[in-house]
């Protein structure tokens, strides 16, 4: 019998390798799969990544009669009740397989990537669309009953949508209570998952800390790469006595290949066509344009090109699609009138009076029409652009043909606004009401809003060159929490540590901060003793380390317990002690 079982899921796990989750759904259960063509839109464009239907596992595993597949689908909410198998999960996509109808006779199944934002998308106050987990068992199919806990965890944290997504299609302990399946059941399947490829060898000391699930809050969104690189490329030409030279950046270290490539590809054709725009306004001019990067953060690349033209381009590195003014922000009134209420640092010179004088309608129409790079090559019409900083939206106004200095290098200093043209920046925290941006992207916009009370710079973290190590607390909702920024304006780079999620105290300040090699790996990690406050009238100190590692930084909540019961009056003693624990694990 346990020989036949097998054989049928071994044959079933082929199957959904091939044709995908649908495809098993549609053998067992009889029903067909859902017809994309009248699903609820979902905005976001089809990713292009690779074919495999479900994670690769490498490890060689019996499957016994106890265990079953897991897998994950999506139910559309409203009339239509489609359903869509889930293949890949990170902490910020989702990838689903859907089927191409265009020739009804032969079907063809396709994948499509969005952010987990779109999945959170409600509608007339309802979820637009509905999580379920099946177990699989090789016949039978068996929807679970997810408990709160785990609704909460697969909505509110990244780090344990990426612990879900390495189960699917894997084998999965069938849980002690019923057809209920708990976060519990999950972390520690993982840990159990990860227990076996170790005994077979297929794990780095990276992939063991992304594996151990509770016993680990990792600090960087995986799935992408958080230290993705920038460099620059040149694109030159020249028209009889002219000349025209364009230099534009290209990202590499990013984890999909897929989406590495779309950005570079979206880069360098809008390079190539503002520099065709160029021509086409100026006939007789020789053409030069340079680049500097004012925004690296694990999501957002944003990139100011400056010289005989001034325009912008920024990228959603989790997806590879365009980041607009309107996708940032709600363009209407309200958000011009915040330009022009002072609220927004204001530069410019010659002709920028009457712009600012604009009333808030006659801006809100340019904002609308807002990084079009065609405009480029109509000097009579205004040339809006937005940009983003680590700290800051910018928007570009210009009116009329507008001249500078191209950056040097690829990475220039900032430039003045030329003549015609003025430049607004308002702080994100004084945009929170009018974010239009998804979960992820307000969070990370909004991370830099916090209460500064300790800086180290500059500090030498390797490969990531000289950074600025910012200390807080931000805690507007609830608890204050400790907030590290690491932050170089200079290349546009910024990351935030997530904060302590499993520190209920409030955070009060800092009384100690350093950078040191605390596990003797050769990489910076970040130490703190951070003072809370749990309702009483006396502080307490508590030991934090942030241990780095290839892609981002990683705490261990039980190995800071273990040293504060030991006791320490100095980052050099929780360091010790830190490496004492790490050795004996």
């Amino acid at each position: 019998m346990l020989k036949k079982c097998l054989t049928v899921i071994i044959s079933v796990a082929v199957l959904v390798s091939f044709t995908g989750c649908a495809a098993v759904k549609s053998l067992f259960s009889g029903e067909d799969p859902g017809d994309p063509e009248d699903s609820a839109e979902i905005t976001v464009e089809q990713a292009d990544t690779a074919d495999p239907a479900v994670p690769e596992n490498t490890a060689e595993m019996s499957i016994p009669e106890t265990e079953y597949l897991l897998f994950m689908r999506l139910h559309v909410n409203g009339e239509n009740k489609e359903s869509y198998d889930v293949v890949r999960l990170t902490e910020h996509t989702i990838t689903y397989r859907y089927y191409d109808y265009s020739d009804p006779d032969n079907p063809e199944p396709m994948e499509k990537t969005v952010t987990f934002g779109e999945i959170l998308t409600r509608v007339n106050g309802k979820d637009k669309y509905n999580i379920a987990i099946y177990l699989f068992d090789g016949v039978n199919e068996y929807e679970m009953e997810l408990t709160g806990d785990l609704r909460q965890k697969i909505r509110e944290y990244p780090e344990f949508r990426k612990t879900l997504g390495t189960l699917l299609g894997k084998p999965f302990s069938r849980p002690l209570d019923g057809n209920v399946i708990t976060s519990e059941d999950i972390s520690a399947t993982a840990r159990k998952n990860t227990a076996t490829a170790e005994i077979h060898g297929g794990m780095d000391g990276d992939a063991k800390v992304d594996a151990e699930g509770a016993d680990v809050q990792e600090l960087h969104p995986a799935g992408y790469s958080t230290w993705y690189t920038v460099t620059g490329e040149i694109h030159e030409e020249k028209d009889g006595t002219l000349e025209h030279r364009i230099e534009y950046p290209q990202v590499s270290g990013l984890d999909d290949e897929g989406i590495r490539k779309k950005i570079n590809d979206t880069i360098k054709q809008e390079a190539l066509k503002a520099l065709d725009y160029c021509k086409v306004s100026r006939p007789s001019e020789n053409i030069d344009i340079g680049y500097r990067i004012s925004r690296r953060s694990p999501s957002l690349l944003s990139v100011e090109f400056d010289g005989t033209a001034y325009f912008t381009l920024t990228i959603d590195t989790r997806t590879g699609d365009r980041v607009r003014l309107k996708d940032i922000v709600n363009t209407g009134a309200g958000f011009a009138g915040k330009l022009l209420d002072g609220s927004a640092a204001v530069s410019g010179e010659s002709g920028t009076g009457a712009i600012t004088n604009l009333d808030p309608g006659a801006l809100e129409k340019f904002l609308a029409g807002a990084d079009t790079p065609e405009n480029i090559a109509a000097p009579e019409k205004p040339h809006v652009f937005s940009y983003l900083t680590t700290d800051s939206l910018g928007i570009s106004i210009a009116s009329g043909h507008v001249t500078g200095d191209p950056a040097e290098g690829g990475q220039g200093e900032d430039h003045r606004p030329s003549a015609g043209r003025v430049v607004f920046e308002v702080r994100f925290g004084d945009l929170a009401d009018h974010i239009a941006a998804g979960e992820i992207l307000r969070e990370e916009l909004l991370a830099t809003e916090i209460e500064r009370s300790m800086f180290l710079e500059p500090v030498d973290f390797e490969d990531l060159g000289k950074m600025r190590l910012a200390a807080g607390k931000r805690g507007p909702d609830g608890a204050a929490k400790l907030k590290l920024l690491l932050e170089d304006e200079n290349s546009g780079f910024v990351y935030a540590l997530a904060e302590p999620a499993d520190i209920t105290w409030n955070f009060e300040n800092l009384s100690m901060l350093q950078v040191m090699d605390a596990d003797a790996d050769g990489l910076s990690d970040i130490v703190v003793v951070a003072l809370y406050s749990d309702g009483g009238s006396d502080l307490f100190p508590y030991p934090h380390v942030y241990f780095r590692r290839s892609r981002g930084f990683v705490r261990y909540p039980e190995l800071e317990q273990k040293i504060n019961s030991d006791g320490f009056r100095s980052t050099e003693d929780v360091a010790g002690l830190a490496a004492k624990y790490l050795a004996e694990d």
